[in-house]
């Protein structure tokens, strides 16, 4: 199968578990870690304007900023969430770039990421929730794809919520209209317990294109976590361990998936010890508005 790669987000996920603070020597500790597992890609954090630099979080004010903490090896990527970083301040193409951007801000983030390939990075463009764009919608932003030309583009379930088929059905409509010398990527949450069986399909499926998997140490990120890592690389070798989540915050977040809503209000439940007896009735009374994006004046009136 050597058309599928991994990637691994752990230390750029990981940080919606410990605010990015993994400690100067857990970095790079679980980066010596990923390179000697033989991962494919490593996405080590977040690249953000304005910010001050902390030797011990995986947020960077500049690509300079990354040879502090981690030494430079091909196939590193640092995340940009749309909007947070001038596309003029992108100068070291030494690093690739994940450009992830909210449905509202697609035709202008599909501009950004063509600067950016113009100035020569290597990125992936990343939709979320592609589940909430409309079939003209996804086409657009496949045209543009094409026409751009970065190294991938990703199918990103942010919030866990799609199913098997919606996964295998969103896969193969792009899969057929991108250009063939395009990566096709994969960034689920698995909250509905069928991303793995949907995956094990896509690889049976798909023998040419290359495929990119994201993964994470132990599934680590944001709500009920990534697939792991360690499931899909065969020389997997880390001493890092993040545990897993309890059964209670499990359940609370798919509950969030399986409604399609921001898993940032499962945590302020969890965070709040709400009974899970009254979740299903706290999250059905979010109104379709506030849905997809946390409000928390809204879940602290229901609660």
């Amino acid at each position: 199968m050597t058309n599928i790669k991994i990637l691994d987000c752990t230390l750029r996920e990981g940080g919606y578990v410990n605010d990015w603070n993994f400690g100067k020597n857990v970095i790079f500790s679980i980066f010596s870690s990923l390179l000697n597992s033989k991962v494919d890609y490593i996405e080590i954090g977040y690249l953000k304007d304005n910010l001050v630099f902390d030797i011990d979080k995986t947020l960077f004010s500049s690509l300079d900023d990354v040879k502090h903490v981690l030494p430079f090896k091909n196939n590193l990527f640092l995340m940009i969430n749309f909007g947070e970083v001038s596309v003029d301040s992108l100068k070291n193409t030494d690093f690739g770039l994940s450009i992830a951007f909210k449905k509202k801000d697609y035709f202008q983030a599909l501009e950004y990421c063509k600067k950016a390939v113009q100035k020569g990075f290597k990125i992936f463009i990343n939709p979320m929730s592609i589940n909430l764009y409309s079939l003209n919608e996804l086409k657009y932003i496949i045209q543009m794809t094409n026409k751009i030309k970065p190294f991938a583009l990703t199918i990103v379930d942010s919030f866990g919520s799609m199913n098997e088929n919606e996964i295998i059905e969103k896969f193969s409509f792009i899969n057929e209209n991108l250009n063939n010398n395009i990566s096709l990527s994969l960034h689920l949450h698995d909250g509905l317990n069928q991303a793995k069986s949907a995956i094990k399909k896509i690889i049976e499926q798909e023998k040419n294109r290359e495929i990119i998997i994201q993964t994470s140490i132990d599934g680590i990120g944001r709500g009920v976590g990534n697939l792991r890592t360690q499931d899909f690389c065969d020389k997997f070798d880390c001493n890092v361990s993040f545990g897993s989540k309890t059964d209670y915050e499990m359940e609370i977040y798919k509950i969030c998936a399986s409604k399609n809503i921001h898993p940032n209000y499962a945590k302020f439940l969890i965070d709040n010890n709400v009974s899970f007896l009254k979740v299903d009735d706290i999250l059905s009374s979010i109104s379709i508005d506030f849905q997809t994006v946390f409000n928390k004046q809204i879940i602290t009136d229901l609660i």
